[in-house]
């Protein structure tokens, strides 16, 4: 162990390769490569790569941090934050990676899903989906195997295999295999629907309609 007020405690068979104030506690084959204020705490066989502040707690077991600053995760196993800011990892999840970005959120019972980039996404309650890109996009209430590629406050509600490609304030509601962009339109209680493009259009209890 090298550089400065380091500690690691309770624990044997880890590591903490070099920096100031890490920390490893209660947590078996883990590692701490560098960085400032990083911390694992009951969480072995996970690994904080680089970085200022971030934290692997409270069983989960398998993670990993690459880099970042002030990025967690917590009580979610085998889960991993590439990179960014103040990105959050929580609630019982698994299998599930925030790549990069700012402020994005997976938790709630998360499993294989992954946001890639961008700023205050999120994925809760909902299980191998994906966010891409863009900024304040939802993901919730048991939507799986769907997808926002980009833009900004579109929400997937309840929704399974849909996809949101662009634009902005689009909603999917109750509306499996469907597809939404432009900005301020709906699809509620429809399946196999689509609206391609265009501003505040309205799709309800349909099927295969564009």
């Amino acid at each position: 162990m090298n550089g400065s007020a380091n500690t690691i405690d309770r624990e044997s068979f880890s590591t903490i390769g070099n920096g100031t104030s890490n920390q490893i506690y209660s947590s078996r084959y883990s590692d701490i490569s560098i960085g400032k204020q990083n911390e694992i705490t009951n969480s072995s066989y996970s690994s904080i790569k680089a970085g200022i502040g971030n934290s692997i707690l409270g069983g989960a077991t398998g993670s990993t941090i690459l880099q970042g600053e002030n990025n967690i995760i917590l009580e979610s196993k085998k889960s991993h934050i590439l990179g960014g800011k103040y990105n959050f990892i929580s609630g019982n999840s698994s299998y599930v990676s925030v790549v990069s970005g700012l402020g994005n959120r997976i938790y709630d019972s998360v499993q294989k899903s992954s946001i890639l980039n961008g700023k205050s996404n999120v994925i809760t309650g909902s299980s191998y989906g994906s966010i891409l890109n863009g900024s304040a996009n939802t993901i919730f209430n048991q939507s799986y195997h769907s997808t926002i590629v980009n833009g900004t406050s579109n929400k997937t509600d309840y929704s399974d295999y849909s996809i949101t490609t662009h634009g902005s304030k689009n909603q999917l509601i109750q509306s499996n295999y469907s597809l939404i962009g432009g900005v301020d339109s709906k699809i509620l209680d429809s399946q196999k629907s689509s609206i391609h493009n265009g501003y505040r259009n309205y799709l309800s209890s349909t099927t295969y309609s564009v």
